[in-house]
């Protein structure tokens, strides 16, 4: 059943605001858990199910410069905190593989993001893959992926993890034009962009994808879509676009509170800037497998089929890393010095977590599959034993009504205008108990508790 809409108009205006940011975890993590405690709570002493597979995330705090508009856990770089994380991280590591759950896990994909990986030296960079490899049990063909910026990336970091193992990589564009670059105050220019793709290339990655930032301050259709071009002509396998999101408490926010930067676009504006982007890389051949995420078949990112997709575990580590282990939805601690002293006393630096009932699973299967663009029935069913309309009944039909799910015998998904407003179309599948506002999610990113959020609204 499906209701058409046939009007650009009639993308527009569909909830009070267009929500920038997707659904990263779910259940959303409220309960302080005690560092004794958290081992049997996430069942870390258990056997998994046969043959389990999943994903393994690093969270890389530092950064050369921290960017105006990152709402991240992230720090600028010093050397005494680096040293501190890269023994904490690695004991992080350690406990997580070493356990009965997660020794007998296999890893499929492998991710490193921050933050900034790519501000770490070659070396380190390579001790943290060494970690990850000598401890878990990663598949030889396992994804292998490390984020970058185009400032701090070389072409020697490359190489030195492109040897040790590592197949893709991720960069940081976020746009090739320098005078958005220059509102948004970014660390690098055009020109480094352009070298840092092709000291990829050279390094010998063959899967090589960016981030694209659109609707930013004065920011022309023309200039966005001749950087969506630009990212075509230059070949790149996966193309992630983002619209630009002010969130209080970040340098841009106050920037454009206080007109030293103008502000973004209309709603209209952005709507129509994603149509153009979306239309123009389908017709070059990208496949749209995620509300954002654009790839040329065969380059999706496993890491995020693994979780979002297959509701597979997520084992995370770093301050303020998010993961999903046997049905336990955690958050580390985003201060760096709490994270390594529960470490250094054998802990695990979680603080916040909430577990996975099979009905909160129900309604994480639904808003993570969506962002995903779609659910398969024969997933959910063999997951729950129930058809989707048997829980969600009333949430579907009235998102059919509006035109933004469409459904048949095997899916339930996204129509394309319910694609444009995908992060709020999946949030409409949270549970009452986990409904959240823009101020709470900023924290959780961050590793704070939520009842420490300012009392500004997101704008953007």
């Amino acid at each position: 059943m499906a209701v058409k809409t046939t009007t650009r108009e009639s993308f527009y205006n569909v909830y009070p605001h267009r929500d920038p940011i997707c659904v990263s975890h779910y259940p959303n993590p409220v309960t302080e858990v005690t560092p004794a405690d958290i081992y049997g709570t996430m069942g870390l002493g258990d056997q998994p199910p046969a043959h389990n597979v999943g994903a393994v995330y690093v969270h890389v705090p530092f950064c050369a410069s921290v960017c105006i508009f990152c709402p991240f856990n992230k720090m600028a770089y010093q050397e005494k905190q680096v040293e501190q994380y890269m023994e904490a991280v690695k004991a992080e590591i350690g406990i997580y593989a070493s356990s009965p759950y997660g020794s007998q896990s296999t890893i499929s994909a492998v991710t490193f993001g921050g933050g900034t990986p790519s501000a770490l030296s070659a070396e380190r960079m390579v001790e943290m893959l060494k970690s990850v490899q000598a401890n878990y049990r990663v598949t030889p063909d396992a994804q292998i992926s490390f984020e970058g910026s185009p400032a701090t990336l070389t072409l020697e970091k490359m190489q030195a993890i492109r040897a040790q193992g590592a197949n893709r990589i991720s960069i940081g564009i976020q746009t090739f034009n320098d005078k958005m670059g220059h509102h948004l105050r970014m660390s690098h220019d055009s020109r480094r962009a352009f070298e840092v793709l092709e000291e990829a290339k050279e390094a010998g990655f063959e899967n090589i994808g960016i981030d694209l930032m659109y609707n930013l301050p004065e920011q022309t259709m023309e200039e966005w879509l001749e950087d969506v071009r630009t990212a075509v002509r230059l070949g790149i396998d996966h193309i992630t676009v983002f619209s630009l999101c002010v969130v209080p408490f970040t340098a841009l926010f106050k920037m454009i509170k206080e007109g030293k930067i103008p502000p973004t676009g209309s709603v209209e504006l952005e709507v129509d800037m994603y149509l153009e982007a979306k239309r123009l890389l389908q017709e070059e051949g990208y496949v749209q497998y995620s509300v954002w995420d654009f790839a040329k078949p065969g380059f999706e990112d496993r890491h995020v089929l693994l979780y979002y997709t297959q509701q597979k575990d997520l084992f995370a580590h770093g301050p303020a890393a998010f993961g999903y282990v046997n049905k336990l939805m955690y958050i580390n601690q985003g201060d760096i010095q709490e994270y390594s002293d529960r470490l250094q006393q054998q802990f695990l630096s979680v603080f916040i977590a909430s577990p996975a009932d099979d009905l909160e699973a129900m309604h994480g299967m639904m808003a993570k599959g969506l962002r995903m663009l779609s659910v398969k029935r024969k997933d959910f069913t063999g997951m729950f034993g129930f058809q989707p309309e048997e829980v969600f009944g009333k949430t579907i039909d009235e998102l059919v009504a509006k035109g933004l799910l469409e459904t048949d015998e095997h899916e339930i998904r996204l129509s394309a205008r319910g694609i444009v407003w995908g992060n709020n179309v999946c949030k409409e599948f949270f549970s009452e108990a986990n409904q959240q506002t823009f101020e709470s999610r900023v924290k959780l990113a961050r590793g704070q508790k939520p009842a420490e959020a300012a009392g500004e609204e997101l704008k953007g």
